[in-house]
């Protein structure tokens, strides 16, 4: 296995030398949202992550979500191979900063400031169930086959995602922008992860609200209330099915756990236009996935590591891969990190691509070699059909 870069690795060792407080506990700085509400692609930004410490990040691009968040991405060219991401709702500001040896997190604590701190690594273990829709009906009844109705054009594929979240982890995290800027940071990161890898398709937050739900201790029980004939479960497919989201996440404050997801059986996304029919004749179906409080503000890319579960992606073959996957759908490390469906471990914002390389290091492995790693090749042909479950977002019969 190769070793990243060492010209890469000086430099980013002397610019975490310069954070070295960071990592033993966090520091709370004054945010200036207005700075990043107002930034225009070209222009130069001040990211503080201290009293007397702050980078210069160079914007790449902005967008205003649908949920009314202001999202920034660019690079620091002070350190090369540093992307940022931060994201702004309200008076909080939420942030990613993807530097080869040590990300850093950036977590709204009120009152306009915001903590940074080294971004935590999600614990070694399996967090996917698998889900076998081979008893869902063929057919659903009054209407065509859905796969008659799949977008014939070239626009980009969109996962619509509805949150729900309870009590006790929005008094965890704080305030209700707060959770807003961290799910939009999260999504934020998993389109970043998505463009990296050559990915076309990105997911969109549309709906967010209370679960009404009093979580245990271990969050695999949360995960298999969501998933089962519970309360939580047919909160989640009404709430999904109101919004025509795919996509539904619970988070909750748990002492164990970090994110746990559904992912598609033998009879699931293999059969692709087969399996869209299947799916869409569960009622209010959506995918599932479910997140601790505490890995949604330190843990980046987690959403998109759960996300991918859902889209039939598995961890690394060293790790056992695991899962009803296709052989090439894994996660691939690459020496001292590892791309977004790794299975612990800091993570870089890329699928597995062997066409895509980070600090000149493939990413990936081609299919045809021992280990193969392309979960981009399988995202390319899982979520055009994925982004079609839960609605027809074509004109077509009811």
């Amino acid at each position: 296995m190769r070793a990243l870069l060492p010209t890469t690795l000086t430099l980013a060792a002397a610019f975490v030398g310069s954070l070295a407080p960071l990592a033993s506990e966090s520091r709370a700085v004054k945010t200036r949202p207005s700075v990043l509400r107002d930034a225009a692609p070209g222009q130069r930004v001040p990211i503080r992550l201290g009293p007397d410490l702050r980078l210069i990040g160079t914007v790449q691009r902005t967008v205003t979500s649908s949920y009314g968040s202001r999202v920034v991405r660019g690079i620091v060219e002070s350190v090369p191979g540093t992307q940022f991401v931060l994201v702004v709702h309200g008076d909080a500001v939420a942030g990613t900063v993807y530097s080869p040896t040590k990300p850093l997190r950036v977590i709204p604590v009120g009152s306009g400031y915001s903590a940074v701190i080294e971004a935590d690594s999600p614990p070694t273990g399996i967090d996917f169930l698998e889900m076998d829709f081979a008893a869902a009906p063929h057919e659903i009844p009054g209407r065509a086959p859905a796969s008659s109705r799949l977008r014939a054009d070239s626009d980009s594929p969109v996962i619509d995602l509805v949150v729900l979240f309870t009590k006790k982890a929005l008094q965890e995290i704080g305030s209700r922008d707060a959770l807003i800027s961290l799910l939009e940071l999260q999504i934020a990161d998993a389109n970043l992860a998505l463009e990296n890898s050559g990915v076309d398709g990105s997911v969109r937050l549309v709906g967010v609200k209370p679960a009404r739900y009093n979580e245990s201790e271990d969050l695999f029980d949360v995960h298999r209330d969501h998933v089962q004939e519970t309360k939580l479960n047919k909160r989640s497919r009404k709430f999904s099915r109101r919004f025509g989201a795919e996509y539904a996440t619970v988070i909750a404050a748990t002492e164990s756990g970090c994110g746990w997801a559904t992912i598609p059986g033998p009879a699931g996304i293999y059969q692709e236009r087969d399996f869209l029919d299947r799916v869409q004749a569960i009622k209010g179906f959506s995918f599932k996935s479910t997140i601790s409080a505490q890995c949604l503000q330190t843990v980046p890319l987690i959403l998109a590591h759960e996300l991918g579960h859902n889209l039939a992606n598995c961890h690394e073959h060293e790790e056992g891969g695991g899962g009803p996957c296709r052989p090439y759908a894994r996660g691939h490390r690459l020496g001292i990190v590892g791309t977004v469906m790794v299975a612990a471990g800091r993570r870089i914002p890329h699928f597995s691509n062997p066409a895509v390389e980070y600090s000149g290091i493939p990413t990936g492995v081609p299919r045809g070699e021992e280990d193969p790693a392309d979960a981009a090749r399988n995202l390319r042909r899982v979520l055009p059909i994925a982004s079609q479950i839960a609605r027809c977002k074509v004109d077509c019969e009811p």
